[in-house]
């Protein structure tokens, strides 16, 4: 007899559907068991029940059926040394109560989880007493206290982080520890913190003289590289927030974009210089304003960022119509990166800036390195997607932490299984998991460790 449980039925209705399955059975009562046996089992053993390994059995007590004026009947407890099946329930309806018994197979179950099972068939029971009209999947089978437990007290995962303090300045104090420690490399060039920090000021003492105010928005429309580490670096210094544009996008998304934010500039570069014109918003091309970048002040600007004020706005595809736009506070960045129960991040790592910039998973790349005196390793998107240059450029650069997409670590693995076997900490997300691509790189050569995560604007 089969019972088919949506969880959108109530008790009620569950219970009619049961009953409703057995009286319809009755007219096949007197097939005999062996019959039924023979038809359906292939295989038999002596060493378990042939049609089934859980019983529920219920049962009146034989003293409802007993009395005596002037005598009491008690049942005598008998120890039981051997199970017919796996688990067996008996409900024992007495005089004005119910009794629970499980008989179980002690080689499959230990005490501790028998005892777990009648704990949760007391508070089902419970449940059902207490609302029989709610639907099947919301009864309870754990309790107020062992839920309290379950998700406070076992799941007391917090950990403290600056939460008061701009991303920049953290970026700031950073660089005082570290300053002539590489903070960004890539193929042809790399530089420190303290020059990276100067290169910063410089830009946002320009973007200051140019009128850029507290929550303006400044478009991004650059390639990967040093220099848009320091744009990302000085918008955030003069209390704006930047919106990375993806250059692979058509112009009437990015134009949306531009439009959606109000984007006061868009930065971009000369090479570009065919695509960005075509945008209707204010534009700064780096290569024009080099010769005033170099005259402005170096020093770090005395502007009041909250930690609460807005660090960047990145766009989400938008399953239909036009794409949605995520507003990321400076907090969010820190509690990311920083103090983390995820990852623990050092300023011996070395970080791949593997990831599209417009992507949420640059935030963890950037920020990642440059708050934890990280050092961050810029690949080329070309180099990224193909398996055997993105082999080399991992060892190359000694990189320990990487992010990858699903999709992007489902592609290498499967053509290079042992190309993240010298990482420390491999993550990848965005995706559900292909358990097949996982069991392939652990059957090959593993990173240290490796790590599946919802994506950083999610978490943000």
């Amino acid at each position: 007899m089969r019972a088919r449980v949506s969880g959108e039925e109530t008790f009620d209705e569950l219970l009619n559907i049961v009953k409703a399955n057995v009286l319809s059975i009755f007219e096949h009562q007197q097939l005999p068991f062996e019959e039924i046996v023979n038809s359906i089992v292939t295989e038999k053993s002596i060493t378990y029940s042939p049609l089934f390994q859980v019983m529920f059995d219920y049962q009146e007590s034989p003293l409802k059926k007993i009395s005596f004026s002037d005598i009491e009947i008690k049942l005598l407890e008998q120890e039981i040394n051997s199970a017919k099946f796996d688990l067996l329930f008996i409900i024992e309806d007495n005089f004005d109560s119910v009794v629970l018994s499980i008989e179980y197979d002690s080689d499959l179950f230990e005490i501790y989880t028998i005892r777990t099972l009648a704990s949760m068939f007391e508070n089902l029971m419970q449940g059902i007493k207490n609302n029989s009209k709610q639907k099947v999947s919301l009864l309870p089978i754990v309790s107020e206290v062992e839920k309290k437990k379950l998700i406070t007290e076992w799941n007391s995962t917090a950990t403290k982080y600056p939460s008061q303090i701009a991303t920049s300045k953290l970026f700031e104090r950073q660089v005082k520890k570290t300053p002539n420690k590489i903070a960004v490399k890539s193929d042809d060039d790399s530089i420190d913190y303290s020059k990276l920090n100067s290169r910063a000021n410089q830009i946002a003492n320009y973007l200051i003289k140019n009128g850029v105010n507290p929550n303006d928005k400044i478009a991004i429309y650059m390639d990967r590289s040093i220099d848009f580490i320091a744009v990302t670096i000085a918008i955030l210094k003069v209390n704006a927030a930047y919106v990375p544009l993806d250059m692979a996008y058509p112009i009437d998304r990015i134009q949306y974009m531009l439009d959606d934010t109000h984007a006061k500039f868009v930065i971009t570069e000369n090479s570009l210089k065919p695509i960005s014109d075509g945008f209707k918003a204010s534009k700064i091309y780096l290569e024009e304003i080099e010769d005033q970048l170099l005259s402005e002040n170096q020093n770090d600007l005395d502007i009041d960022v909250n930690a609460e004020s807005v660090a960047y706005i990145i766009y989400t595809s938008g399953s239909t119509g036009n794409p949605k736009g995520v507003v990321v506070p400076h907090k969010a960045i820190n509690r990311l990166v920083i103090n983390t129960n995820y990852i623990d991040i050092t300023e011996t790592d070395k970080i791949a800036q593997a990831a599209n910039t417009s992507f949420d998973a640059a935030t963890f790349e950037i920020w990642g390195a440059l708050l934890n005196g990280a050092e961050l390793v810029i690949i080329k998107k070309d180099d990224v997607i193909t398996p055997d240059i993105l082999v080399s450029k991992i060892r190359e650069n000694n990189i320990s932490i990487m992010f990858l997409t699903t999709a992007l670590f489902n592609q290498v693995v499967y053509e290079k299984p042992d190309a993240f076997k010298s990482l420390d900490t491999l993550l990848f997300g965005g995706e559900k998991v292909d358990t097949a691509m996982v069991k392939k790189i652990f059957k090959s050569f593993p990173p240290k460790r490796l790590l599946h995560v919802y994506g950083p604007t999610e978490n943000t």
